[in-house]
């Protein structure tokens, strides 16, 4: 953990949420030692953390504040997050579980692994601003990010890997990153938005 810790270290700062994958449970179950809760405990010594241990799935929010005198203008962005399950079939590429993951919570964003694919998926929803009786456009977004373990290419014409070797092919590298835009419509009877934007990330 010691190790772990040192190389975060110079991110530290950056840190919000550590959580758990099969993994890390694995290690708990089989070795009664939770890994992710004793690099929690090590990164609390760099005085810049202020990072939390998460579970293996749950929700987060993220507040975006136009105005501290106008509670019109304080807005949330949930996301929800699970580390993921299954293996990810070779056709359906993990999409499928958008569809379960809609229907057992509800968030802005559904935020996802394990099956290391990166794929996006928007969806429109419509609902009705009560307060001002009109339509409005919500748009959600199911993400699902990718591995940092690059299989093949580590020697030269080498093509291996645990995935290659089930008949999976390589695996995308990368993560997203998340892009916010606060809009502001109506000079008289201001409307308060929250865009916000996936971009992919590469090692």
């Amino acid at each position: 953990m010691e190790t772990a810790a040192e190389w975060l270290k110079p991110y530290a700062a950056n840190i919000a949420l550590i959580t758990y994958g099969n993994h890390e449970t694995a290690i708990i179950n089989h070795h009664q030692t939770d890994l992710l809760q004793r690099l929690h405990q090590e990164l609390k010594h760099v005085p810049s953390y202020r990072g939390e241990n998460g579970a293996y799935a749950g929700f987060l929010k993220v507040s975006h504040v136009y105005r501290d005198d106008q509670p019109d203008s304080h807005l949330n962005t949930v996301i929800a997050w699970n580390h993921g399950y299954g293996g990810g079939g070779e056709v359906t590429r993990g999409m499928i579980d958008h569809s379960r993951t809609r229907s057992q919570a509800y968030a802005d964003i559904y935020f996802g692994g394990h099956i290391h694919r990166r794929n996006s998926d928007e969806n429109i929803l419509l609902e009705l601003d009560e307060n001002r009786n009109v339509i409005r456009r919500r748009s959600q977004w199911f993400l699902r990010s990718s591995t940092y373990k690059q299989e093949t290419g580590a020697v030269e014409n080498d093509v291996s890997g645990w995935h290659v070797e089930k008949g999976r092919g390589e695996r995308p590298v990368g993560g997203w990153w998340l892009e916010f835009q606060a809009e502001i419509k109506g000079s008289e009877d201001r409307r308060y938005n929250v865009r916000f934007r996936p971009v992919p990330t590469w090692a």
